[in-house]
């Protein structure tokens, strides 16, 4: 049963009780920084009891029968052999060696969908369609219609695309997942979560 907060129902992670945005002009600004208690909501992320709105994550998909083998050329992992429900940290590096993207990514079998840094979809997405060329394969900027939680689940969500923590990235912290979830749905999730954490935690 979907919960209320004062009468009416939850909007964003900012609309629950003690949430407190993250500072002015930051990428956070948009999501819960945190309810109060960091301390606290990084303790209930370790016991696996609570969600994070991490929805001002860009969401870029993939598509078309090249994708996989044109993603391997532009980035640092080998990806022709990913298989549905597997996941990858890769990185698009500039001719210098820098990084110029870090991306989550999550095949589906038909889709090959990036999650990236806030307010970097659109220049990710210009870049692979500048990259394009020839190649099967269509690029698309669903971040409006699509958002991210993060979850302290090591386990691929069965209903939607999911990133997995590798365990190297997150050493002795926290191991869970990122889910792609509609953007419509991002209410539910967070009211049906047991209890939440502010971005901060993480």
């Amino acid at each position: 049963m979907r919960r209320r907060f004062n009468g009416r129902r939850i909007v964003s992670s900012l609309d629950l009780p003690q949430a407190v945005a993250g500072p002015a002009g930051t990428v956070d600004e948009s999501i819960a920084w945190h309810f109060g208690d960091p301390h606290r909501e990084q303790r209930l992320l370790v016991e696996g009891i609570s969600i994070v709105d991490i929805s001002n994550r860009g969401v870029v998909t993939v598509t078309g029968p090249d994708r996989l083998t044109w993603l391997h050329t532009l980035t640092t992992q080998h990806l022709e052999n990913l298989q549905p429900n597997e996941s990858a940290l890769v990185l698009i590096l500039s001719p210098h060696g820098h990084v110029e993207h870090e991306l989550h990514l999550v095949e589906d079998g038909e889709t090959s969908w990036l999650i990236v840094e806030p307010g970097t979809a659109d220049s990710l997405e210009n870049y692979l369609k500048s990259m394009q060329f020839m190649l099967r394969v269509e690029i698309t900027n669903v971040t409006s219609q699509f958002a991210v939680v993060w979850e302290p689940i090591a386990a691929v969500d069965a209903l939607h695309p999911t990133w997995l923590v590798p365990e190297p990235f997150a050493g002795r912290g926290l191991i869970g997942r990122e889910v792609i979830i509609p953007r419509a749905d991002l209410n539910s999730r967070l009211e049906e979560a047991p209890a939440q954490s502010g971005s901060w935690a993480l």
